[in-house]
């Protein structure tokens, strides 16, 4: 009888204090009938609120955990390297502390797509709960409007599908990866490398987790202007043949964003004018994205709910 694959879960943390323990939870709820937890990592980047605290309360309970602090704040790419290069596991999943995870079979879904050996990253499908205030509602209509574009685009396998806040790679994979100190776009960096590995990207739809957007146009801002600068650093490490991988037709978005609109006109009209604000007064709003680093946007760091009406509404989107 073949072996369950073994599995470790990594999370870089940084004033979590409000969510990290809904992701645990989350996390907890899982189905494991197809890979063996061997151990959750959580390195703390120098937080000054109870992330930490709250994280020793689980792991008196679940010994597998293993948290690590440092007092210093180095960013998510270096917390990222350190998880890398701690795993011992085939398959390393890897949260940021402000998500949670869906539904209980999130992570089987994940580990199923690593039956190809071909396979070396795996996304989740993340997607926000419901919109509350008009900020919000603007904000979540530009999500669910790039999410109509991207999701399918090349069969899914697209840079746009790769997001950081959720992800899966092989271990093999995983022992390869070194981010430089100066890259924000850790997700863009593992796609990129996995091309380069000529390994394989899988999508996984069924794999959700849910996310809070951004509560204010000025966060909203602070987050899209460092995405749109953060692929310059990319380019700079990898070369401009890269510039290629960000190519989506225009008649494709097109169409794409049609649909949507249909579905949502007033906020995706919005959400539209927003953006091109974006476009045509871009800037680097966050001067520490130079340093590997980022302002956070308090907005998005609320607790997600894993019941009750705002998780019960994240799923009928």
């Amino acid at each position: 009888m073949k072996q369950k694959p073994t599995l470790t879960i990594g999370i870089p943390v940084h004033n979590e204090e409000a969510n990290i323990g809904n992701l645990l939870d989350s996390i907890l709820r899982q189905k494991f009938s197809n890979f063996k937890l061997e151990k959750i990592i959580i390195i703390d980047d120098y937080s000054d609120d109870k992330t930490v605290e709250v994280v020793q309360t689980y792991k008196k309970k679940l010994p597998l955990i293993k948290i690590m602090r440092d007092k210093k704040r180095l960013g998510k790419c270096s917390r990222l390297n350190q998880i890398y290069k701690k795993n011992t596991s085939e398959i390393l999943v890897t949260f940021d502390g402000d998500v949670v995870v869906a539904k209980n079979d999130a992570l089987e879904n994940i580990v199923k797509e690593f039956n190809d050996e071909k396979v070396a990253l795996v996304s989740f499908n993340d997607l926000p709960v419901k919109p509350r205030t008009l900020a919000q509602k603007i904000v979540s209509a530009h999500y669910m409007l790039w999410n109509e574009i991207r999701k399918d685009f090349n069969q899914g396998n697209t840079v746009y599908n790769v997001h950081g806040n959720a992800q899966a790679l092989r271990g093999s994979f995983a022992n390869k990866v070194q981010y430089p100190k100066n890259i924000t776009a850790d997700q863009d960096f593992l796609y990129i490398s996995a091309i380069r590995e000529r390994k394989k990207l899988v999508h996984a739809k069924n794999a959700i987790v849910c996310f809070r957007t951004a509560g204010t146009l000025r966060d909203h801002f602070s987050q899209t202007s460092r995405f749109l600068n953060e692929k310059t650093g990319i380019e700079d490490y990898f070369g401009s043949w890269v510039r290629y991988i960000y190519h989506i037709p225009t008649t494709y978005k097109l169409n794409k964003a049609f649909i949507y609109f249909l579905k949502n006109p007033l906020y995706s009209f919005l959400a539209a004018v927003v953006y091109a604000q974006l476009i045509f007064f871009r800037k680097n709003y966050d001067p520490l994205n130079a340093k590997g680093m980022w302002t956070q946007a308090s907005t998005t760091k609320a607790a997600i709910a894993i019941t009750g009406h705002e998780f019960a509404d994240f799923l009928m989107l």
